[in-house]
């Protein structure tokens, strides 16, 4: 069986959802510089456990910050009042789109986009 090639602006064929993709990457992009200070810091006199503890404060830390960050981006995103809800959506794109992604099914999502 052959596929056909088919055009990125067809219907037939969803394009890269690029907001999605920019909320998940800042997030983890945040982690990993806070990850990386806090293993620069322990080099710099902060003490951290020797041993293995020592190699795994570092990514505990750095998933832990990714997933409090975007927790709360999409909190300020979601559940405050309307004039601070820019404040999470500038968290969790830094500025590079102003599109919120649908969430949900995807039967809903569709419905969603063709009413927008």
């Amino acid at each position: 069986m052959v596929r056909r090639s088919v055009p990125f602006d067809t219907p037939e064929r969803e394009p890269m959802n690029l907001p999605a993709n920019i909320r998940t990457l800042i997030p983890v992009i945040v982690g990993v510089i806070v990850g990386a200070a806090v293993h620069h810091a322990s080099s710099r006199g902060i003490v951290i456990p020797e041993g293995s503890l020592a190699e795994v404060v570092t990514p505990v830390v750095s998933g832990a910050v990714t997933v409090a960050y975007f927790a709360a981006g999409r909190f300020l995103e979601t559940r405050v009042p309307a004039r601070v809800r820019t404040v999470g959506r500038v968290l969790l794109t830094w500025g590079l789109t102003r599109q919120t992604p649908a969430y949900g099914p995807a039967g809903e999502v569709e419905a969603s986009r063709a009413a927008a």
